[in-house]
């Protein structure tokens, strides 16, 4: 694996680990309790990242979750510019879509 590519691993590892994160933070107690897919991914992360879950439920929580948002940003800008091209990368950022 060359250095781009260890790069993109890495990056695309934080974009998931971030999707996660923000993706969790937005879910409701109704969505987990009508969605059985939601209910797994909420457990998922609750174990994946048990200490982040914790920093968003803290008193902390939105100070966590603007970082988890910005982070995921930032990686799908990287992630934009690899896979498509620069005005692609600014246009969209920041994406936060989940």
């Amino acid at each position: 694996m060359n250095k781009k590519e260890e790069i993109l691993t890495e990056v695309k590892r934080f974009h998931d680990k971030y999707e996660s994160l923000v993706k969790y933070a937005r879910v409701t107690p109704k969505q987990i309790s009508e969605h059985k897919l939601v209910k797994e991914l909420v457990d998922k992360v609750e174990t994946d990242y048990s200490k982040e879950v914790k920093e968003i439920s803290g008193k902390d929580g939105d100070w966590h979750h603007g970082f988890n948002s910005g982070m995921l940003a930032a990686c799908r800008y990287i992630l934009s510019l690899n896979d498509v091209d620069k005005d692609f990368a600014d246009n969209h950022f920041p994406f936060l879509d989940t």
